[in-house]
């Protein structure tokens, strides 16, 4: 670094507020300095202590130990700096001395941060440590378990590292705020006129690390080959986040059959000899395809068929059944392969497929729902609110493994039969309020004890789930 003979540009309040000590072990002694520029790079400072001046000109290059605080009696903070230049007593009648701070940047090489969206990019704000009049405001560029990777304007490279933020907000993507502490340990300077730093995390709160996987989940990108669940973990709720889509194209269909085929070889329903053709040639050979996708992952899938549809009812052609008995052909919405792929397991995808199932039969003029499952996951359609229809049947290709008809009546998502009012208000309601808006259907009439247990779970339960 260049003997700095121009007074770099810096914090006006940095020189009042900041005490500079440079501690001296073989002098047993630690020397109070005067800041005259600084900023996250390095620093010059002024005293006027002969031995001090002795010490520091014999340690051109090398490290010394530089502390800074806030004020006379705020905690010391070290700073790893080496020394750059010494000059002897100028005019003012003091010795002058040039610190360049070491750069932290190497020592999160290892670190996997899942990379924002260039669109919608969360951000920070907080009152500036030297002036609590300004505001500081940061975009995070990536996230990790412990750091975040920010980017800010030069304005504010008087920022320093071991710096710690209280109070600061977090916003993602307009729609929630949340509070957090860090702590900055590194900053660097970036080619296009960016002041880039990664912040620690301080003992952040169960929302925030929701919060920022949740996010992660929607709009983050992964540089190395890590997926974001690997770096981020697990969560469980993204039913929320999922964006669903009829295939329309063959290129959307592959993506579907590689799915199914990862979902069901995960579940052992796959012969050893079975290959990813034998899914299916085309869409156009089958029902109506949904699928959903996850930051751009087809995460999920299911299949449609109702009596206006190009092929025939899967019971009557694996299972050799007729009809359901008494049920309509004409208000028979069949649902088959549901295949959730198996990073996603143990979430509520499952949910969001059924609350989906939902949705196309309110578009279907209210048709009855009929699902196949295995015995393991009867109780979970009931749950539901599924019926079952008293049908079993040997499994078409799995060997020692029976399939249950289960149905799911209108009256059931229309009228909440079968259900409680929370199990109905937490599964169909919003549903049912979109297809009324919608006008598809009208509002049902529903008991009074519906009612007050609907409004109780809207006014209490779901409330505090959304805060």
């Amino acid at each position: 670094m260049q003997n700095r003979k121009i007074i770099r540009s810096h914090h006006c309040l940095a020189n009042a507020l900041l005490v500079a000590k440079i501690h001296v072990e073989s002098l047993e002694h630690s020397f109070i300095v005067e800041f005259q520029d600084l900023d996250f790079a390095g620093c010059l400072v002024t005293f006027n202590n002969n031995k001090l001046f002795r010490y520091l000109s014999s340690n051109i290059n090398q490290e010394v130990d530089l502390t800074y605080q806030f004020g006379k009696n705020g905690k010391e903070i070290p700073i790893q700096s080496r020394v750059v230049w010494v000059s002897d007593k100028s005019e003012k009648d003091k010795f002058c001395c040039g610190f360049e701070f070491y750069s932290q940047i190497e020592n999160f090489e290892s670190e996997v941060f899942i990379d924002s969206h260039p669109d919608f990019k969360p951000n920070i704000t907080s009152n500036d440590p030297l002036d609590l009049y300004r505001k500081l405001l940061f975009t995070i560029e990536g996230i990790s378990p412990q750091y975040l990777r920010l980017k800010s304007s030069l304005s504010n490279k008087h920022l320093l590292n071991g710096m710690i933020f209280t109070s600061c907000t977090l916003n993602i993507l307009d729609y929630r705020s949340s509070k957090l502490d860090f702590k900055i340990v590194s900053t660097s300077y970036e080619a296009n006129g960016q002041f880039s730093l990664i912040i620690k995390l301080i003992s952040p709160s169960d929302s925030i690390t929701k919060e920022l996987r949740k996010y992660a989940y929607s709009f983050g990108k992964v540089t190395k080959h890590n997926t974001i669940r690997e770096v981020l973990g697990f969560e469980k709720g993204v039913r929320n986040l999922i964006n669903y889509k009829i295939v329309s194209s063959e290129q959307e269909y592959q993506k579907v059959l590689e799915l199914r085929f990862d979902a069901y070889k995960h579940k052992n329903k796959l012969g050893s000899k079975t290959t990813l053709s034998e899914f299916g040639t085309s869409y156009k050979h089958e029902g109506t395809i949904i699928y959903g996708t996850l930051n751009n992952e087809v995460i999920c899938s299911f299949e449609l068929i109702s009596q206006r549809s190009n092929v025939d009812f899967w019971f009557r052609r694996c299972l050799k059944l007729e009809t359901i008995p008494g049920v309509p052909e004409n208000e028979l919405l069949e649902v088959n392969k549901f295949s959730i792929s198996p990073l996603y397991h143990r979430t509520d995808v499952l949910l969001s497929l059924f609350q989906q199932v939902h949705f196309f039969s309110l578009l279907d003029e209210c048709s009855t729902g009929v699902l196949s499952c295995t015995d393991s996951l009867k109780s979970t359609y009931i749950k539901i609110g599924a019926v079952d229809s008293k049908i079993r049947r040997k499994h078409p290709s799995i060997e020692n493994e029976f399939l249950n008809i289960m149905l799911i009546p209108k009256d059931v998502y229309l009228k909440s039969e079968n259900l409680s009012a929370f199990a109905w208000a937490f599964l169909y309601e919003k549903q049912n309020e979109l297809a009324i808006n919608l006008g598809f259907i009208e509002k049902a009439k529903l008991s009074l004890p519906k009612r007050i247990g609907i409004y109780v779970f809207n006014k209490i339960i779901r409330k505090r789930n959304e805060s």
